[in-house]
């Protein structure tokens, strides 16, 4: 895994380094600034197009300076656009300093339009509030040129991107590729600064660790997954392989309760058992034949009590709907605190409207955006400004796994904070969550403890996402496309 920052870490890692540890900021700054130099160097001829560093007048901003340093010395055609404000660093003077003594243009008023690469170093990750006019002029004008061709690296982090949430401050400019220093931050991460930072590359320019540097937040890699999931044992059988409940699909969401089990049974359960209405017989039978089936009918409540006590974990929710028998089943499972448990979608929706309490250790909800708003009682764009930590909060208040999905899904426990990296917009499709749901419940049953299921899980759908993209582009990709890609996935990682 790969440990994620805020900007207020962030600024203790670099402090710690400099004070605690004694490297000085300028060896920092050297290997930052050669860090952006060699990807442009990678990737532009010194032949083929002006540059442009914009540079601010605090450490980012000498960053930018030092990078058109070193461009310069290589021969490229190097101009500096200087944005000063009322104080500097030393750091800053020492780099125009130098730049200055190398004989390096600085324009007043440059027209971005003229350059084939704008290199972005106005702020960096300690901006909080917004853009004030004159910098979000300079933004614009990134941008405009942006659309007309320029190719943009931000230093650190796009200007005008919070590191710590990814809310947009006024405005922000639009990267190709940003070079991060050290680590990631959350803000580059979640969206709407990951669709600013382009293409996301983390450059390690020596930074010391400090004690007690917190270790909570992390994206996984697939070296992750492939350590992390159960493997067979050569006497298995398949009863101990796990057994996953799913009570799924009412008579009109049929679909819902394929999915769910077929999920289930790619993603390695040995066995799935599926309670479903009896209209959906046929359709579960016709495209899952290995799900075991009890079902029910209008007015006729299944007793699941025989098929709790067989499961090793249990998903209820996709394709429920909101009718009296579904909420029969929702109080029965809320009450079953023996067992590991998954409320997914109306199974959600039931437990606002009825005030049902999810009772025990050992449970994992799923909600998207909206479904949280109902939850809480937050709205819509508060849950966006602060989507980690919605989700850590009400982690917290209902002692419960929160799979919070969205663009980038949080998975926490109310103390550490998965960021899932994985998927694509292709999967904002009908029957994805449903397909979700089950691979989770399917990592629970085989013996997973329900955090490390639901990151694993989550994860992985995303990795089987990407491949389904990748056949079938995003916009023509179904739900049914992620299972088919989730023995692909398995394959590679074990």
């Amino acid at each position: 895994m790969k440990y994620i920052l805020n900007a207020d870490e962030m600024k203790k890692v670099d402090e710690y380094s400099i004070s605690g540890v004694g490297i000085p900021s300028v060896v920092l700054m050297e290997r930052a600034a050669l860090s952006v130099t060699g990807h442009i160097v990678e990737h532009i001829d010194k032949t083929a197009a002006r540059i442009i560093c914009i540079c601010g007048s605090g450490n980012n901003g000498a960053d930018g300076l030092a990078i058109a340093r070193q461009l310069f010395l290589k021969g490229y055609k190097v101009d500096v656009f200087l944005n000063e404000g009322r104080h500097s660093t030393q750091e800053y003077r020492i780099q125009l300093n130098i730049i200055r003594n190398l004989g390096i243009q600085c324009i007043d008023d440059p027209d971005f339009s003229g350059y084939g690469v704008i290199v972005d170093a106005l702020f960096g990750n300690g901006l909080s509030g917004s853009l004030k006019e004159k910098a979000a002029c300079i933004v614009d004008n990134i941008n405009k040129a942006h659309s007309k061709g320029a190719y943009v690296t931000a230093v650190d982090i796009p200007s005008g991107i919070s590191a710590t949430s990814g809310m947009v401050l006024g405005c922000a400019v639009k990267a190709d590729t940003t070079v991060t220093f050290g680590y990631r931050k959350v803000g580059q991460l979640l969206y709407p600064g990951a669709a600013y930072c382009g293409n996301l590359i983390t450059a390690d320019i020596g930074f010391a660790e400090y004690k007690d540097m917190p270790k909570n937040k992390y994206v996984y890699e697939e070296s992750d997954a492939a350590k992390n999931i159960i493997k067979r044992k050569p006497d298995s059988n398949k009863g101990s392989c796990g057994k996953a409940l799913i009570i799924a699909g009412s008579k009109q969401y049929g679909g819902a309760a394929v999915l769910a089990s077929q999920a289930a049974y790619r993603m390695g359960a040995g066995l799935v058992k599926l309670i479903t209405h009896s209209d959906n017989r046929n359709i579960v039978l016709n495209n899952n034949v290995e799900c075991l089936l009890d079902i029910y009918s209008d007015g006729e409540f299944l007793e699941p009590e025989a098929s709790v006590i067989w499961s090793d974990a249990i998903c209820i929710g996709p394709g429920l709907s909101k009718c009296d028998m579904a909420l029969k089943y929702v109080r029965y499972i809320a009450e079953r605190t023996d067992k590991k448990r998954l409320f997914d979608a109306d199974a959600l929706n039931i437990s606002v409207e009825k005030q049902i309490t999810f009772r025990g250790n050992n449970v994992v909800v799923t909600p998207h955006i909206g479904e949280m708003s109902r939850l809480t009682g937050k709205s819509i764009a508060d849950i966006k400004a602060d989507i980690t930590g919605t989700a850590v909060s009400y982690a917290r208040e209902h002692n419960c796994i929160c799979v919070l999905k969205d663009a980038r899904t949080v998975v926490t426990d109310g103390k550490d904070i998965y960021i899932n990296i994985s998927g694509n917009d292709g999967m904002a499709t009908g029957g994805s969550g449903d397909v979700l749901s089950g691979m989770i419940t399917s990592l629970m049953a085989q013996g997973m403890d329900c955090f490390e299921a639901a990151k694993l899980g989550v994860y992985i759908h995303g990795l089987a996402g990407d491949k389904a993209a990748d056949e079938k582009t995003r916009y023509s990709m179904v739900a049914g496309d992620i299972i088919k890609n989730i023995p692909v996935l398995l394959s590679h990682l074990l």
